[in-house]
């Protein structure tokens, strides 16, 4: 008939648009960081009374697990306004995460912080997070990296391995990717 057929010489796996920062963060929830306060008093995290410093961290757990446990202390740090880390608080800190896990209040695996209850691991984007410590791949617990891997390539976006790690990190928040490339 008189329609001509037109071939378009794109695969059809490209994306139509150039927006893909946009397109990444709606396939990615952003990333909840804990805030609340601890104590009504001015307290360091030296301060605080066992009780207080396990209702904390399992505080920052429900809103943040998987969290990495160095950023358990440094979170305690910032909702407390004040302290250092220093290795009298990091042992503390270590006491009481392992009174939460005795306790099966929550559970410790490879340098991070889970609920026990914790099988779903949604990709949480930190782009808009001021917490430049949570961009850094090895902040990320494996199996939301693996989350967020798995999503690109059940969306087809990546054809090829690196293009799936741009995309990855993308849906993270996090600016580079040459880390996650030695996944």
């Amino acid at each position: 008939s008189g329609v001509a057929s037109r071939k378009s010489t794109k695969p059809f796996w490209t994306r139509t648009t150039n927006d893909e920062d946009s397109i990444d963060s709606a396939r990615a929830i952003d990333y909840a960081v804990a805030d609340f306060v601890i104590s009504d008093e001015e307290l360091g995290l030296m301060d605080l009374t066992d009780r207080q410093l396990q209702k904390a961290i399992r505080q920052i757990a429900i809103i943040e697990a998987p969290i990495s446990i160095d950023e358990i202390g440094r979170r305690l740090i910032s909702l407390l306004g004040k302290g250092r880390m220093i290795a009298t608080v990091r042992d503390r800190i270590d006491e009481a995460i392992g009174v939460l896990a005795d306790r099966g209040s929550v559970e410790v695996r490879k340098g991070f912080l889970y609920l026990p209850e914790q099988e779903v691991f949604p990709v949480r984007n930190r782009r808009s997070t001021e917490i430049s410590q949570l961009r850094k791949l090895e902040n990320i617990a494996p199996e939301e990296i693996r989350s967020a891997l798995m999503q690109v390539i059940a969306e087809g976006i990546g054809t090829e391995a690196a293009e799936t790690v741009a995309s990855a990190t993308r849906l993270l928040g996090i600016s580079n990717s040459q880390t996650v490339q030695e996944l």
